[in-house]
């Protein structure tokens, strides 16, 4: 069973990215996010389901959005319906189906008919993740100044010091969602309790790092993953290469361009340096007590350098079906690890970042 720390395992309910609902602003008392009213679907502040653009129903395995019903309500924008729409999603064996098994897909006017295997576990939860609303805001990769200076255009950016270049500027800035999930990826195991512990230590410190409001602590919340979403923990504790071999300078790999990415895997790499239960727990998942570095890995999906004893990965996170989540998380720890399936792989949640929308210049 996949346990994601520090959310942990086995808590009740399940909550995941921003609210949605007619609710003035997120259940925090902020603005909601502005992708929110693009939504075919939202999720509540207490992870229930909510109409957003379109509303739904569910026979069987078949779940029906209907935008006849959905369109035109206060709060909602414009976006595209019935085949329109099916012609913007993803292929079904990309995010974020992945988790799912979708058997048929029919469009009738307005009304959009998805059809799930039987074993699907409330499959309409999936249309609340945006990335099937038809309405696509991509980010600029990496520093986002320069557009930002270009001041013709609205800028989408997930960079820290972008956002608050934007703001000290005094332009419009305005969250997209939080939509990015950093994971710490490990070959090795240790102690549950010193995992949470390393963890907790770790994405606090990275919080801090961070531009205000652009990262937060974990706000995933999981029932059992094994049972609902059919995944296995990966296996942990088995010796492997790096763990018998460590090299002379053994490294935290980390997306390059994404700071953030950098300054978690740098939190990590502190963590072994404090000594006690925290350098403990890092020795046992790296398999080595030398001074770790970090290393950019350029490569997508990421290659596991000789020297890599974890990884700071990055999945889409938001709104949407957990066992969407799970998958990306599996699929991304498999890639840096090079096993086929379940990877052998020790994860831990380290936090959340937002997208943010930067406004036109006003004249």
């Amino acid at each position: 069973m996949l346990c994601v720390l520090p959310a942990g395992c086995g808590l009740p309910g399940y909550r995941a990215g921003a609210p949605g609902g007619d609710d003035p602003g997120d259940c925090n008392g902020a603005a909601p996010d502005a992708a929110a009213a693009h939504a075919l679907l939202r999720v509540g502040c207490e992870g229930e389901l909510r109409p957003g653009r379109a509303t739904w129903s569910v026979d069987g395995g078949v779940v029906t959005l209907d935008f006849a019903t959905g369109a035109g309500r206060p709060g909602q924008a414009d976006g595209p319906v019935g085949a329109e729409l099916v012609r913007t999603w993803p292929p079904l064996d990309a995010a974020p189906w992945l988790g799912h098994r979708v058997v048929d897909i029919a469009v009738e006017g307005e009304r959009v008919h998805v059809e799930f295997a039987g074993d699907s576990d409330e499959p309409e939860r999936l249309f609340a993740d945006l990335r099937l609303s038809g309405v696509r805001l991509p980010a600029i990769p990496g520093d986002a100044r320069d557009a930002i200076d270009g001041g013709g255009a609205e800028v989408v950016t997930h960079h820290d010091a972008s956002i608050e270049y934007a703001r000290a500027l005094g332009r419009a800035v305005q969250r997209i969602a939080w939509d990015r999930l950093y994971l710490a990826v490990f070959a090795g195991d240790t102690d549950a309790g010193r995992s949470r512990l390393l963890a907790g230590r770790v994405a606090g410190d990275w919080v801090g790092w961070g531009a205000p409001g652009a990262r937060r602590a974990p706000a995933l919340r999981w029932t059992s993953v094994r049972e609902r979403c059919g995944g296995n923990r990966p296996g942990a504790g088995a010796p492997g290469d790096v763990r018998s071999n460590p090299p002379a300078r053994p490294t935290v790999s980390y997306p390059a361009g994404d700071q953030a990415a950098r300054q978690a895997a740098e939190r990590l790499v502190s963590a072994g340096m404090r000594g006690g239960n925290e350098a403990g727990a890092m020795a046992e998942l790296t398999g080595s007590a030398e001074r770790l570095a970090v290393r950019a890995e350029s490569a997508e999906p990421p290659v596991r350098a000789a020297s890599d004893v974890a990884a700071v990965v990055v999945v889409h996170a938001g709104p949407g079906h957990p066992c969407t989540l799970h998958a990306e998380v599996l699929r991304a720890a498999a890639a840096w690890s090079n096993a086929d399936g379940v990877p052998n792989a020790h994860i831990l949640l380290l936090g959340e970042a937002a997208t943010f929308l930067v406004g036109r210049e006003v004249p």
